[in-house]
């Protein structure tokens, strides 16, 4: 009777640590997931008329360092590379795509790509450093009516969702600080 006793005691002892360690563990599971979806949405979606320039958004915090080489791709196909004193457009890219230097190192890495084709559609990235954001291209059949750029801009949803991060964060923290778990 001893031994169950001793073991159920153990157990409850298990029991009680778990909750309370991983008590506001919710709160960690929505950063993690906002934090993981972030660059699939944060990226934001871009569409243009076929022939017309497209300008693919992009923004890095403003203590990055611009001695960094940025490089813009679609899958593995390098369109851009910028540095701080160098450029190099990708095959089938030269004139085609830029990144304006006086741009970059004011800490702007948009990409424009001028007489955009159907072709031209697709999932792009940009690197930085350790830094990654994606954009979508929709290239749409010929002009309608002197269609525009239709940009739902990286940066247009980033800084709300930034905000909710940044709040529940400090939620999170105040609690478990608050409760001592």
């Amino acid at each position: 009777m001893k031994i169950t006793r001793v073991k159920l005691q153990t157990l409850q002892n298990f029991e009680r640590k778990f909750k309370q360690s991983y008590r506001g563990s919710w709160q960690v599971w929505l950063l993690l997931c906002l934090v993981f979806s972030c660059p699939g949405v944060c990226g934001g979606d871009v569409t243009v008329s076929e022939g017309e320039d497209a300008v693919l958004p992009c923004s890095f915090p403003e203590d990055w360092n611009p001695r960094l080489t940025m490089r813009w791709h679609i899958g593995t196909t390098l369109i851009f590379e910028r540095s701080f004193s160098n450029s190099h457009c990708g095959q089938g890219y030269c004139g085609r795509a830029d990144v304006p230097k006086e741009r970059f190192l004011k800490g702007e890495c948009f990409l424009k790509l001028f007489n955009v084709a159907r072709t031209d559609s697709g999932k792009y990235s940009v690197h930085l450093g350790n830094e990654v954001q994606y954009v979508e291209l929709s290239v749409e059949a010929g002009k309608a009516d002197g269609q525009r750029v239709k940009d739902n801009a990286a940066g247009s949803g980033a800084p709300g969702l930034t905000l909710v991060i940044v709040i529940v964060g400090i939620v999170a923290f105040l609690r478990k600080k608050r409760f001592g778990h």
